[in-house]
Order: structure tokens, then sequence, then C-alpha cells
């Protein structure tokens, strides 16, 4: 956490592993048919172990980065004010791993709320040409639909589904 005021002549900077594509899985559930119902939101953070040995290690890799002969002339040093963790030895796996649990945030750009996928499948909630299963006039056309996290930040690839799923209503009301 970044708190308090620091030494005199120090800087602060914040390194930050991501794990762009989480093995957790969470769901998004419609409460009833009632539109202004909130959904029920099971995040799962972290839900799969792999996910934290993922972060834990991309910690290691920021320690080493951090303290290469390059960076050694800066005097970096890490900020271990992580109270939850106090009852771990400071720096040892099992104190970033509780880190991980108690200070990590949720990222932007989740994505597959209402999937894209085959009439067969039971998660899909749109079909290829982004029409809602059992929903007449109503196409959903963002991050949503895409049945699997993406590795990147989305926006590219959101304006694209979105411009070509204008194309397919142009089409589909051709008169």
């Amino acid at each position: 956490p970044i708190a308090g005021p620091l030494p005199c002549g120090r800087r602060r900077i914040g390194v930050r592993p991501n794990n762009l594509l989480p093995l957790s899985k969470g769901q998004l559930v419609l409460r009833s048919a009632n539109p202004s119902d909130p959904p029920k939101l099971i995040t799962n953070y972290l839900d799969n172990e792999q996910d934290v040995k993922i972060l834990l290690t991309g910690i290691r890799i920021a320690q080493k980065i951090l303290s290469s002969d390059l960076l050694k002339k800066y005097d970096i040093q890490p900020d271990y004010n992580y109270p939850a963790c106090n009852a771990f030895p400071v720096d040892s796996d099992v104190y970033w791993a509780c880190v991980i649990h108690h200070y990590t945030l949720p990222e932007n750009h989740h994505t597959g709320t209402c999937k894209m996928g085959s009439v067969t499948d039971p998660d899909a909630v749109v079909d290829e040409r982004l029409k809602v299963y059992g929903v007449a006039n109503v196409r959903v056309a963002d991050a949503s639909v895409f049945p699997t996290q993406l590795n990147c930040n989305p926006i590219s690839v959101v304006v694209m589904t979105a411009e070509k799923c204008s194309q397919m209503v142009l089409e589909d009301n051709k008169t």
C-alpha cells in the first residue's frame, strides 16, 4: 500500500504484476427476469491456486529487475507494509501469497458474461450474429461476448466487434 510520508529525498514507484489470463472463473447470474433486479456477481478471484503462483512468480521477477545492476544505484527498497500478513516471515512465499490474497484487486476488461457460442452450448448467450438467444431484436456488441479472456487491452477488438455488429444489423434489415 502507498501510504504515509516518505523518507527525505526518497521517491515511490509501484510495480504490480498482472495475470492477464487467469484460470479462476467467475459468473454473472441473473437473479430474476426483472431487469431492475441487480445480477449476482460471483467473482471467484484467485480460486485457482495456479493464479496465486503466477502472481508470486511475477513478484519474484519484479524483485530481480529492481535489484539488477542497472537499478542498484537507485537503492530501491520494497514496501512490506501489509498488516494482514505480519504473521508470516517477510518476503517468504507464504508472506507474498498472503499479500496476494488480501490485497489483489480486480483489473479492468472483464469478458465473457454474454458468451458467443452455438445454440447447443448451455453457457452461450449470443449467436454468431451477436443476437441474444430467445430475445427478439437484441444484440450484444462488447467484450462480454468474447468466450475467453484476451491477453491484451480489448478496446480495439471491442470496436471491431461493434463495427461488425453494425454491418450485420444493416444486412439483416435490408428490405
